[in-house]
């Protein structure tokens, strides 16, 4: 397992799709991907084919200075994917507009932004969701380890990658990155 400190620069162009609790997620289908961004930008002059980045997500609990693995029901959450640094805010609604338009959906809820997560503990975890605890708990050693101290807030998340679907993989060959924002102590 490889725990490391990292500075994650600033993340320009987010998809942005807002929901709490696990049970609305799946309700609403929040899911960036369903926008296809790539797709309708490719009509516009200047614009050229990348590979669509994994699913992201932001994750925090209100009340909670870190995360509580019992209270999975108390989970808010942020679905993202990051976009190219050439789409600006004209770009973003006008592909906004197109795809709903194309696809008779609702994307009021997306929005663009820029997030800079700032100095972070970053770790590949293997295996199930639920399993997730044991890595973060190394990540909590790790950052004892190093004088670094968790510093989720308002404003700074639990943030995870998810390299693996898990429609269309084993629950215990998942791979997610786990991304904890610290401070030095």
């Amino acid at each position: 397992m490889c725990l490391f400190l990292t500075h994650s620069f600033s993340q320009n162009c987010l998809i942005n799709v807002f929901a709490s609790q696990q049970a609305a997620y799946r309700e609403r289908n929040c899911n960036p991907r369903k926008l296809k961004f790539p797709a309708v930008c490719n009509f516009r002059e200047g614009y050229f084919d990348y590979v669509v980045p994994p699913l992201e997500g932001f994750w925090w609990q209100d009340g909670e200075s870190g995360i509580d693995y019992a209270r999975k029901d108390g989970f808010n959450f942020i679905s993202l994917i990051r976009l190219p640094d050439f789409v600006t805010k004209a770009d973003f609604d006008w592909a906004l507009q197109v795809a709903a338009e194309k696809k008779k959906a609702d994307f009021s809820r997306a929005e663009l932004f820029t997030y800079d997560e700032g100095l972070c503990v970053q770790c590949m975890h293997i295996g199930s969701y639920d399993n997730e605890p044991a890595t973060v708990e190394l990540m909590h050693e790790y950052m004892r380890e190093n004088g670094c101290e968790l510093d989720i807030s308002s404003t700074r998340f639990h943030h995870e990658i998810y390299l693996s679907d898990p429609r269309k993989c084993a629950a215990e060959k998942l791979r997610t990155v786990v991304r904890y924002p610290v401070r030095k102590v």
